[in-house]
């Protein structure tokens, strides 16, 4: 049975800029963390690894299709954190999967008021919480509203240009990253950003693509369209990221 936590938020205002930085595995010393899973505050770094987002919208395609979508389409979004490294608030998050289900009154992209459901996947009470605080501080603006956080199993794979993601029986996504990177050449074609990763995201398509809903969120479907952002987060600054249009060399199949 799941573990749902009530909460009452504030529902957020318009998307905040993020100071983004670049993406890569540049060989850093990330530092040793304790077996209980506390960690000094002093040597600690900010969570890193993987990110995917999915939107119940085109988010790369031709203008017209692009805009006829604005107005009946993009008022939901997944955005999920895959955790490889770093801590917050002094407790390890390595092996962390963190799920939003974002949903809004209106396109997300009108940086109108949303409301989200937070899915965490921890190996226990201390690191479920952290993972809790560390997505409501550092993507409150967002996230918006935490209407519940649901403790769930979360798988969470990507394999070069290829990613699955499923939550539970709530969410299934599965799909590629366009191989061509031809999202990054062709920018003209771009009409969204990521809600809370690298604005250089690499854009997928989205072969499976399913939320089943909550108490708090309705469910919606959207496959078979260019709805996908794959990126890397938290990497230190100075160089390309291995999906990230920032990249100088793009990783090619």
């Amino acid at each position: 049975m799941n573990l749902v936590l009530p909460t009452v938020g504030v529902a957020a205002l318009a998307l905040a800029a993020f100071p983004f930085i670049s993406l890569c595995d540049c060989g850093d010393d990330r530092g040793a963390v304790a077996a209980n899973q506390q960690v000094s505050l002093t040597t600690a770094v900010a969570p890193t690894g993987d990110y995917i987002e999915a939107r119940n919208v085109t988010v790369w395609g031709g203008h017209c299709h692009l805009n006829s979508e604005y107005d009946h389409q993009g008022d939901a979004a997944l955005v999920a954190w895959a955790i490889d490294g770093g801590a917050f608030g002094g407790v390890d998050l390595a092996g962390v999967r963190v799920v939003a289900a974002v949903a809004s009154g209106a396109n997300l992209a009108d940086g109108e008021a949303r409301s989200s459901d937070l899915f965490v996947d921890a190996t226990n009470d201390i690191q479920r919480a952290a993972a809790e605080r560390w997505a409501r501080t550092e993507h409150a603006d967002a996230l918006g509203t935490v209407a519940a956080v649901h403790a769930v199993p979360i798988a969470f794979e990507r394999e070069g240009d290829h990613y699955r993601l499923a939550v539970d029986d709530l969410v299934q996504l599965e799909g590629s990253a366009i191989a061509d990177r031809s999202c990054c050449t062709m920018t003209e074609c771009r009409g969204y950003e990521p809600l809370m990763a690298e604005a250089g995201a690499v854009v997928g398509f989205a072969d499976t693509l399913v939320f089943e809903g909550t108490e708090t969120q309705v469910g919606w479907q959207y496959e078979g369209a260019n709805s996908v952002f794959v990126t890397e987060f938290g990497a230190p600054q100075g160089c390309g990221g291995a999906c990230a249009c920032e990249s100088d060399e793009l990783p090619r199949p």
